[in-house]
């Protein structure tokens, strides 16, 4: 049970990541409440949730 749960999350934190790289290529703005998030903002945001998903999926393979 745990080792499928860490699967999950770390599928989740990739595409996370994923979509945090889209957003930089495509360079998307996303607008919070009248401001404009920074792009740059998702650049740390992709290597966090990258670190993430390793780290779950590296343990769900122990």
């Amino acid at each position: 049970m745990q080792r499928a749960v860490l699967y999950l999350v770390g599928v989740v934190f990739l595409l996370v990541s994923a979509a945090h790289v889209v957003r930089l290529i495509l360079q998307v703005e996303i607008l919070i409440n009248g401001w404009i998030l920074p792009l740059w903002a998702s650049l740390p945001g992709a290597l966090v949730a990258l670190l993430l998903a390793w780290l779950c999926l590296r343990e769900a393979r122990r």
